[in-house]
Protein backbone atom coordinates (compact mmCIF):
# COMPACT_ATOMS: atom_id res chain seq x y z
CA UNK A 1 0.00 0.00 0.00
CA UNK A 2 0.99 3.64 -0.92
CA UNK A 3 2.17 5.30 2.23
CA UNK A 4 -0.36 7.94 3.20
CA UNK A 5 -2.63 6.30 0.91
CA UNK A 6 -6.58 5.81 2.43
CA UNK A 7 -7.11 2.34 2.25
CA UNK A 8 -11.03 2.66 2.09
CA UNK A 9 -10.68 4.40 -1.10
CA UNK A 10 -12.35 1.95 -3.15
CA UNK A 11 -13.68 3.56 -6.24
CA UNK A 12 -17.48 2.38 -6.94
CA UNK A 13 -18.48 1.24 -10.44
CA UNK A 14 -22.20 0.45 -10.90
CA UNK A 15 -20.66 -2.07 -13.66
CA UNK A 16 -17.82 -3.45 -11.50
CA UNK A 17 -18.95 -5.32 -8.44
CA UNK A 18 -15.72 -5.02 -6.85
CA UNK A 19 -15.81 -1.73 -6.77
CA UNK A 20 -13.49 -0.61 -9.11
CA UNK A 21 -10.49 -2.44 -7.68
CA UNK A 22 -8.78 -4.78 -10.24
CA UNK A 23 -8.86 -8.15 -9.46
CA UNK A 24 -7.06 -10.68 -11.28
CA UNK A 25 -9.07 -13.65 -10.25
CA UNK A 26 -12.06 -15.56 -9.17
CA UNK A 27 -10.72 -16.11 -5.64
CA UNK A 28 -9.38 -12.52 -5.25
CA UNK A 29 -12.73 -11.10 -6.80
CA UNK A 30 -14.97 -13.80 -4.29
CA UNK A 31 -12.99 -12.02 -1.35
CA UNK A 32 -13.23 -8.37 -2.59
CA UNK A 33 -16.67 -8.70 -2.81
CA UNK A 34 -17.36 -10.41 0.62
CA UNK A 35 -15.72 -7.34 2.31
CA UNK A 36 -17.42 -4.84 0.53
CA UNK A 37 -20.70 -6.79 1.23
CA UNK A 38 -20.05 -6.92 4.63
CA UNK A 39 -18.94 -3.67 4.74
CA UNK A 40 -22.43 -2.03 3.23
CA UNK A 41 -23.75 -4.26 6.24
CA UNK A 42 -21.84 -3.15 8.91
CA UNK A 43 -22.84 0.56 7.46
CA UNK A 44 -26.87 -0.44 7.28
CA UNK A 45 -26.64 -1.76 10.87
CA UNK A 46 -24.55 1.51 11.97
CA UNK A 47 -27.80 3.98 10.43
CA UNK A 48 -30.28 1.46 12.10
CA UNK A 49 -29.36 2.39 15.57
CA UNK A 50 -27.13 -1.03 15.44
CA UNK A 51 -24.26 -1.61 17.22
CA UNK A 52 -21.51 -0.15 15.24
CA UNK A 53 -18.30 -1.86 16.76
CA UNK A 54 -17.79 -3.74 13.74
CA UNK A 55 -16.80 -0.90 11.22
CA UNK A 56 -13.38 -0.69 13.24
CA UNK A 57 -12.49 -3.96 11.66
CA UNK A 58 -12.79 -1.74 7.84
CA UNK A 59 -8.86 -0.93 8.16
CA UNK A 60 -7.94 -4.56 8.88
CA UNK A 61 -10.05 -6.24 6.39
CA UNK A 62 -9.06 -4.14 3.48
CA UNK A 63 -5.45 -4.53 4.11
CA UNK A 64 -6.31 -8.72 4.37
CA UNK A 65 -8.18 -8.15 0.74
CA UNK A 66 -4.64 -6.60 -0.64
CA UNK A 67 -2.94 -9.48 1.32
CA UNK A 68 -5.50 -12.32 -0.64
CA UNK A 69 -4.33 -10.91 -3.77
CA UNK A 70 -0.85 -10.84 -3.01
CA UNK A 71 -0.25 -13.71 -1.82
CA UNK A 72 -2.83 -14.90 -4.50
CA UNK A 73 -4.79 -17.15 -1.44
CA UNK A 74 -7.32 -19.49 -2.51
CA UNK A 75 -10.76 -19.07 -1.53
CA UNK A 76 -11.23 -22.14 0.53
CA UNK A 77 -8.03 -21.11 2.13
CA UNK A 78 -9.36 -17.56 3.41
CA UNK A 79 -10.90 -18.21 6.25
CA UNK A 80 -8.05 -20.83 7.99
CA UNK A 81 -6.35 -20.81 11.07
CA UNK A 82 -3.04 -21.08 9.29
CA UNK A 83 -3.78 -18.01 7.07
CA UNK A 84 -5.39 -15.74 9.82
CA UNK A 85 -2.25 -16.59 11.67
CA UNK A 86 0.27 -16.02 8.62
CA UNK A 87 -1.69 -12.60 7.76
CA UNK A 88 -1.63 -11.25 11.58
CA UNK A 89 2.51 -11.65 11.24
CA UNK A 90 2.32 -9.75 8.28
CA UNK A 91 0.28 -7.19 9.02
CA UNK A 92 1.34 -6.97 12.60
CA UNK A 93 -2.44 -6.05 13.36
CA UNK A 94 -3.38 -7.73 17.03
CA UNK A 95 -7.11 -7.60 15.72
CA UNK A 96 -6.57 -9.42 12.82
CA UNK A 97 -8.72 -12.67 14.35
CA UNK A 98 -11.29 -10.75 15.30
CA UNK A 99 -11.52 -9.03 12.48
CA UNK A 100 -11.41 -12.21 9.91
CA UNK A 101 -13.84 -13.79 12.36
CA UNK A 102 -16.43 -11.53 12.53
CA UNK A 103 -16.56 -11.45 8.49
CA UNK A 104 -16.33 -15.30 8.60
CA UNK A 105 -19.49 -15.31 10.47
CA UNK A 106 -21.11 -12.90 8.37
CA UNK A 107 -20.50 -15.05 5.29
CA UNK A 108 -21.69 -17.95 7.29
CA UNK A 109 -24.60 -16.29 7.88
CA UNK A 110 -24.91 -15.52 4.26
CA UNK A 111 -24.39 -18.99 3.10
CA UNK A 112 -21.37 -18.13 1.33
CA UNK A 113 -19.15 -20.46 3.70
CA UNK A 114 -19.36 -23.59 5.09
CA UNK A 115 -18.27 -22.77 8.46
CA UNK A 116 -17.55 -19.34 10.44
CA UNK A 117 -13.74 -19.31 11.25
CA UNK A 118 -12.91 -21.39 14.44
CA UNK A 119 -9.78 -19.97 16.25
CA UNK A 120 -10.78 -22.63 19.23
CA UNK A 121 -8.71 -25.56 19.98
CA UNK A 122 -11.10 -28.95 18.39
CA UNK A 123 -12.85 -30.40 21.21
CA UNK A 124 -12.33 -34.69 21.38
CA UNK A 125 -15.20 -36.42 20.45
CA UNK A 126 -17.62 -37.71 23.16
CA UNK A 127 -18.66 -41.16 23.40
CA UNK A 128 -20.53 -42.35 21.11
CA UNK A 129 -24.14 -41.79 22.73
CA UNK A 130 -23.07 -38.33 23.19
CA UNK A 131 -21.74 -38.06 19.53
CA UNK A 132 -25.12 -39.50 18.58
CA UNK A 133 -27.78 -37.22 20.25
CA UNK A 134 -25.74 -34.21 18.85
CA UNK A 135 -26.16 -35.89 15.46
CA UNK A 136 -29.54 -36.38 16.34
CA UNK A 137 -30.25 -33.02 16.91
CA UNK A 138 -28.25 -31.91 13.77
CA UNK A 139 -29.85 -34.04 11.30
CA UNK A 140 -33.31 -34.83 12.73
CA UNK A 141 -34.76 -31.60 14.27
CA UNK A 142 -32.02 -28.94 12.09
CA UNK A 143 -30.45 -27.51 15.56
CA UNK A 144 -28.52 -24.46 14.88
CA UNK A 145 -24.73 -24.74 15.33
CA UNK A 146 -24.72 -22.03 18.26
CA UNK A 147 -27.25 -24.41 19.83
CA UNK A 148 -25.22 -27.59 19.02
CA UNK A 149 -22.21 -26.00 20.70
CA UNK A 150 -23.99 -25.18 23.68
CA UNK A 151 -25.33 -28.49 24.35
CA UNK A 152 -21.79 -30.17 23.88
CA UNK A 153 -21.29 -27.43 26.55
CA UNK A 154 -23.27 -29.03 28.88
CA UNK A 155 -22.11 -32.70 27.77
CA UNK A 156 -18.82 -32.98 28.23
CA UNK A 157 -18.61 -31.54 31.64
CA UNK A 158 -21.57 -34.18 32.38
CA UNK A 159 -19.17 -37.15 31.19
CA UNK A 160 -16.41 -36.14 33.22
CA UNK A 161 -18.96 -35.88 36.33
CA UNK A 162 -20.25 -39.42 35.81
CA UNK A 163 -17.09 -40.63 35.19
CA UNK A 164 -14.93 -39.17 38.23
CA UNK A 165 -17.70 -40.29 40.39
CA UNK A 166 -18.09 -44.02 39.00
CA UNK A 167 -22.10 -43.16 37.57
CA UNK A 168 -22.98 -45.22 34.79
CA UNK A 169 -25.95 -43.95 32.58
CA UNK A 170 -28.29 -46.75 32.91
CA UNK A 171 -27.84 -46.03 36.77
CA UNK A 172 -28.43 -42.25 36.71
CA UNK A 173 -31.14 -40.38 39.34
CA UNK A 174 -32.83 -37.04 39.67
CA UNK A 175 -30.60 -36.43 42.62
CA UNK A 176 -27.14 -37.17 40.59
CA UNK A 177 -28.21 -34.85 38.19
CA UNK A 178 -29.07 -31.74 40.66
CA UNK A 179 -26.01 -32.37 42.37
CA UNK A 180 -24.34 -32.16 38.40
CA UNK A 181 -26.14 -28.95 37.51
CA UNK A 182 -25.00 -27.88 41.00
CA UNK A 183 -21.34 -27.64 39.62
CA UNK A 184 -21.93 -24.48 37.11
CA UNK A 185 -21.16 -21.54 38.62
CA UNK A 186 -23.58 -19.08 35.86
CA UNK A 187 -26.52 -17.07 36.27
CA UNK A 188 -29.76 -18.54 36.74
CA UNK A 189 -30.50 -17.75 33.18
CA UNK A 190 -27.56 -19.72 31.89
CA UNK A 191 -28.63 -22.64 34.31
CA UNK A 192 -31.80 -22.88 32.88
CA UNK A 193 -30.29 -23.47 29.38
CA UNK A 194 -28.22 -26.11 30.84
CA UNK A 195 -30.50 -27.68 32.92
CA UNK A 196 -33.07 -27.73 29.40
CA UNK A 197 -29.69 -29.23 27.48
CA UNK A 198 -29.35 -31.74 30.05
CA UNK A 199 -33.44 -32.78 29.74
CA UNK A 200 -32.91 -33.27 26.09
CA UNK A 201 -30.20 -35.53 26.35
CA UNK A 202 -32.20 -37.74 29.27
CA UNK A 203 -34.96 -37.71 27.31
CA UNK A 204 -33.37 -39.09 24.48
CA UNK A 205 -31.51 -41.76 26.08
CA UNK A 206 -35.00 -42.70 28.00
CA UNK A 207 -37.18 -42.89 24.87
CA UNK A 208 -34.61 -43.55 21.90
CA UNK A 209 -31.73 -45.30 23.51
CA UNK A 210 -33.91 -47.30 26.43
CA UNK A 211 -30.40 -46.91 28.07
CA UNK A 212 -32.35 -45.49 31.28
CA UNK A 213 -35.39 -47.39 32.79
CA UNK A 214 -37.47 -44.15 33.79
CA UNK A 215 -37.83 -40.55 32.52
CA UNK A 216 -36.42 -38.25 34.46
CA UNK A 217 -36.35 -35.55 32.43
CA UNK A 218 -40.23 -33.65 32.88
CA UNK A 219 -39.24 -33.79 36.18
CA UNK A 220 -38.44 -30.05 37.89
CA UNK A 221 -35.15 -30.01 39.98
CA UNK A 222 -35.84 -26.76 40.96
CA UNK A 223 -39.10 -27.74 42.20
CA UNK A 224 -37.56 -30.93 43.88
CA UNK A 225 -34.92 -28.70 45.22
CA UNK A 226 -37.48 -26.70 47.20
CA UNK A 227 -39.58 -29.69 48.15
CA UNK A 228 -36.22 -31.37 50.32
CA UNK A 229 -36.00 -27.78 51.76
CA UNK A 230 -39.41 -26.81 52.82
CA UNK A 231 -41.08 -30.27 52.91
CA UNK A 232 -38.96 -32.97 53.31
CA UNK A 233 -41.79 -35.53 54.52
CA UNK A 234 -43.32 -35.10 50.96
CA UNK A 235 -40.59 -35.40 49.23
CA UNK A 236 -39.71 -38.20 50.44
CA UNK A 237 -43.31 -39.35 49.74
CA UNK A 238 -43.12 -38.36 46.22
CA UNK A 239 -40.01 -40.39 45.14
Amino acid sequence: MIKGEDPLRLQHSSNDPSGGLKVTDKDSRMLTEAILEYMGWVKSMERAGGSPGAIRYTRILTEFLIYGIHKGVAWEKMFTLHTVEAFRRYSGYKGAFSALKALSEYLFSQGRIDHPLNLSKPTPPLPEVYEGYLLYHLHALNSSPPHLRRIRRVLCPFHEYLGKNGIPLSGLTIEQCDAFMATFNVSDYSRRLYRYCLRGFLRYLYHEKKIINKDVAPLSWDLLSLLRKDCPGFYAHTR
